[in-house]
């Protein structure tokens, strides 16, 4: 029978692809938590929020993001506009979004998939905005098979992480 690890027993697999990811207008605070979780599961490098930190208690943060808040790299009020200087200048950007021309997460262009790579998910209510369906380099969308259009986002966001991540190590 297999035992679960405990905190000190459990090690971390490391991979060496660069991803960061940019939170375009994500507000729910347990999205936010969410994320920071995630990120730190996924090894992604920087988490950029286009809100204000200064709209989340801090110790509310802190708990449903398991601490994770305290130690993953993340930058707020990032825009469209100033992206990219948070990011390394070769950097593509992959969004995330169903839309009436995105592709598959898997057919993702090999260029784009060795990184460095921003992942763009979006808001809880609209997605993506126009601004950065237009800025990116890719559109991409996880194929859904029920009735329902959409997805939580940190749902599915750490499906499309996970799919970015699988060849890549």
């Amino acid at each position: 029978m297999s035992k679960q690890l405990s905190f000190e027993e459990y090690q971390s697999s490391v991979h060496n692809m660069e991803i960061y990811l940019f939170a375009d207008g994500v507000r729910l605070i347990e999205n936010i938590g969410g994320l920071f979780r995630l990120a730190d599961a996924m090894g992604v490098k920087k988490i950029l929020f286009s809100e204000s930190k200064e709209s989340y208690n801090p110790t509310k943060l802190k708990k449903i993001s398991r601490s994770t808040s305290e130690f993953v790299p993340a930058v707020w009020e990032v825009s469209a506009e100033n992206l990219l200087g948070y990011v390394p200048e070769n950097v593509g950007i992959v969004a995330l979004e169903y839309t009436a021309d995105s592709d598959p997460i898997t057919a993702i262009p090999d260029d784009l998939q060795r990184g460095p790579l921003v992942l763009v998910i979006g808001s809880e209510v609209t997605g993506v905005s126009p601004t950065m369906l237009e800025e990116a380099d890719e559109v991409v969308h996880l194929p859904m098979y029920g009735r329902n259009s959409s997805m939580n986002v940190t749902i599915v966001t750490g499906m499309a992480l996970y799919e970015l991540l699988r060849d890549f190590k």
